[in-house]
């Protein structure tokens, strides 16, 4: 079972834009629950980080930046390393949550789409939509769609 330490700081009152930048880390030094605690509450300590994520399984982290945050990597890698462990960048990056959320339903919007078009061409143009072995493929579909 993974453990992962998270805290979050409370929303502060400014307008959110859906792009913030996110920070990973790999962690060395990590044998214990309470050791990525230890590694969260560090990074949680740097100014203009939102949130810290520590992965014990995976020995990483992810911090999240405040949108209107100085973003300071060498302060990120001095907090873990005064808390006892190693810190590496593996790579800053811009994170767009809505977009993997959009991607998602359009997936599945493209699966109803076409799964049901298939159905109502089969079941209605070709007319065998009365057929039972129609009948167990249109339900296969449509537990799909």
């Amino acid at each position: 079972m993974p453990v992962e330490a998270t805290i979050e700081l409370p929303e502060k009152q400014h307008a959110h834009t859906p792009l913030r930048s996110v920070t990973d880390l790999a962690i060395s030094g990590m044998t214990c629950g309470n050791c990525a605690r230890h590694v969260t509450e560090a990074l949680q300590s740097v100014p203009g980080v939102r949130s810290a994520t520590v992965d014990l399984e995976a020995q990483q982290a992810l911090v999240r930046w405040e949108e209107a945050g100085q973003h300071n990597l060498r302060a990120l890698i001095q907090a873990v390393e005064k808390a006892g462990y190693g810190a590496k960048a593996l790579e800053a990056r811009a994170h767009n949550h809505a977009e993997h959320r959009l991607a998602g339903w359009q997936i599945n919007l493209w699966i109803g789409v076409l799964g049901t078009a298939a159905l109502m061409v089969a079941g209605w143009a070709s007319g065998v939509g009365l057929t039972p072995c129609f009948q167990w493929y249109s339900c296969l579909a449509a537990s799909f769609v």
